[in-house]
C-alpha cells in the first residue's frame, strides 16, 4: 500500500519534465503542439510575467515559419489589448543570409506585404551584432490590426527567431521600457523535435 504513493509521485515528476526544453521552467512558453517542426525557439521564462496570467491564443505554421501567439488569460482572439509572438523561421540561417541586417529586411519585407495600403513607422531601438530591437507602429493595415509593436530579432546557426510584444494602444516610454526587459530576458532554447508521424504530418515547406 505504501508504494503507490510513491509511484504516483515519480509519475507526477516525471510528467513535470519537459525533455526536449534545455533549462525552462514548466511555466514557460511556447509549450508546442507542434514542436516537431522546431528546432529551437524563444521561450519567455516569466522572471517579469505571471504564467498564470498568460494563455496560448494560436500555433500554426505557414509556409516556411511557425508562430506562437500569447495574450492574457481573460482576453481572447477578439478582446486582446496585448499579446507576445513568438516566431521561427529556419530557412533564415547565418549559412544561407550573411547578416543580420538582411534578416532585419526580410522582416520589414512582410510587413509592407501586409500593410500595401496603411502606413508602418520602423524605429530602431538597439542594434548590435547578436541582435536587433525595433519599435513598430502600424495602421489602416489590411491584414494587420491596428497596434504598437516591440520586436527584437537574433539569428542563430539553425534559423531566425523573432519575438515581438504588441499592444492595441500606443505604446508609451515606460511600456516601451518593459517591454524591451521582458524580450531581453528571454532566451533561445534549442530541443530535438519530435519525428513525423501519420498523426502530425504538417510541415514546414521548404
Amino acid at each position: 500500500m505504501k508504494r503507490a504513493p510513491l509511484l504516483l509521485l515519480a509519475f507526477l515528476t516525471g510528467c513535470a519534465t519537459t525533455p526536449e526544453y534545455q533549462g525552462v521552467s514548466g511555466n514557460a512558453f511556447p509549450r508546442h503542439r507542434l514542436n516537431y517542426l522546431f528546432s529551437e525557439s524563444f521561450s519567455l521564462d516569466y522572471t517579469h510575467l505571471k504564467a498564470t496570467e498568460w494563455h496560448q491564443l494560436s500555433q500554426s505554421s505557414h509556409g516556411a515559419y511557425a508562430s506562437t501567439e500569447i495574450i492574457p488569460t481573460m482576453d481572447t482572439a477578439d478582446t486582446w489589448q496585448k499579446k507576445y509572438t513568438i516566431d521561427y523561421y529556419p530557412e533564415i540561417t547565418i549559412r544561407k543570409v550573411a547578416t543580420l541586417s538582411s534578416s532585419v529586411t526580410y522582416i520589414r519585407e512582410r510587413l509592407r506585404n501586409d500593410c500595401r495600403e496603411g502606413h508602418i513607422d520602423w524605429k530602431t531601438i538597439e542594434d548590435s551584432s547578436d541582435y536587433y530591437i525595433v519599435r513598430v507602429d502600424n495602421a489602416r493595415c489590411e491584414k494587420i490590426p491596428d497596434q504598437s509593436s516591440v520586436y527584437r530579432l537574433l539569428q542563430t546557426k539553425a534559423g531566425l527567431n523573432v519575438l515581438i510584444y504588441s499592444q492595441k494602444n500606443t505604446l508609451d516610454s515606460l511600456e516601451i521600457e518593459e517591454a524591451i526587459g521582458v524580450i531581453k530576458e528571454a532566451k533561445v532554447i534549442g530541443y530535438s523535435p519530435e519525428p513525423l508521424i501519420n498523426k502530425n504530418k504538417q510541415k514546414l515547406s521548404y
